[in-house]
C-alpha cells in the first residue's frame, strides 16, 4: 500500500508539472522578463531642458524611453536589494542635476510611495507617478524645511504629476492615498473604522524615520574652519 500511495502522489503532480512547462513554452515572457541594469555612473540627460538624472544605487528597469522631453520608466527598481518589484515613473528635470536616492511604492490596503532625491542647481523637477495623487495626504521635505505646504516650492498638476521648484539640496516626497477607503463603515468594528488613521500614523512615523535617516546620511557635515 505505501508503494501505491507514493505512485499515486507522483501521478497527481504530473498535471501541475505539465501545465507549468506548457506556460513556459507558450508564455516565456511571464517567467523571464527582459530588464536593463544601471549603475550610479549612468546618466539620463534632458537636452531640451538642461537637466540630468542619475541614481545613487544600482538598479534596473524594464524600459526607459525619452518622450516629449521626459524619461518614462517602466518596471523601475532603485537599489534592487531593497525592492520587491518594479514601478512606473516619469521624470522631467529642468536646469538642474538630480540624483534619485530612494523610490518605493507600497500597497497595503492603501496606495502610496516614498521618493527621495538630491538636486544641484536651482531648477524644476516633475514626477508623474501614474496614480491619482489628489485624493490623499502629502508630506514634503525640501532642503532643511519639514512638512512644506503645497504652493510653497511644490505643486500638483493634473491627476498624477508633482512639480518641485526652488530646491537646492534634498527633497523627500511621501504620499498616502485615501481613494480605497470611501465606503460605509457604520457596521464595522472600531479598528476597521479607524484603520486609515491607524495605518496612516504607522506609515507616517516610518516615513519620518526614513526621511531623517536619509537627511543624516546624505547631508554633508558643516565645516567650521
Amino acid at each position: 500500500m505505501p508503494f501505491l500511495e507514493k505512485q499515486h502522489k507522483k501521478l497527481s503532480y504530473a498535471p501541475i508539472l505539465c501545465t507549468f512547462l506548457l506556460l513556459i513554452l507558450v508564455c516565456p515572457t511571464v517567467f523571464a522578463q527582459t530588464r536593463t541594469e544601471f549603475t550610479p555612473d549612468d546618466k539620463f540627460s534632458f537636452p531640451d531642458s538642461n537637466g540630468s538624472l542619475s541614481f545613487l544605487a544600482d538598479g534596473y528597469y524594464e524600459s526607459a524611453t525619452f518622450v516629449d522631453g521626459s524619461w518614462v520608466f517602466t518596471g523601475l527598481v532603485v537599489n534592487s536589494s531593497l525592492s520587491f518589484g518594479g514601478q512606473n515613473l516619469t521624470v522631467f528635470v529642468e536646469d538642474s542635476d538630480v540624483t534619485l536616492r530612494y523610490f518605493r511604492r507600497f500597497v497595503f490596503n492603501f496606495d502610496g510611495f516614498i521618493l527621495s532625491y538630491a538636486v544641484k542647481s536651482v531648477g524644476e523637477q516633475t514626477f508623474d507617478f501614474g496614480i491619482n495623487i489628489k485624493n490623499g495626504a502629502w508630506s514634503v521635505y525640501i532642503d532643511d524645511r519639514d512638512y512644506v505646504p503645497e504652493g510653497d516650492g511644490w505643486s500638483i498638476s493634473g491627476d498624477s504629476e508633482l512639480t518641485v521648484t526652488g530646491a537646492t539640496a534634498n527633497v523627500t516626497l511621501f504620499f498616502l492615498s485615501y481613494s480605497n477607503y470611501v465606503d460605509d463603515t457604520s457596521n464595522k468594528s472600531f479598528f476597521e473604522q479607524h484603520s486609515v488613521a491607524i495605518l496612516s500614523a504607522v506609515v507616517a512615523a516610518s516615513t519620518l524615520v526614513v526621511a531623517l535617516v536619509i537627511r543624516v546620511k546624505f547631508t554633508e557635515p558643516k565645516r567650521y574652519f
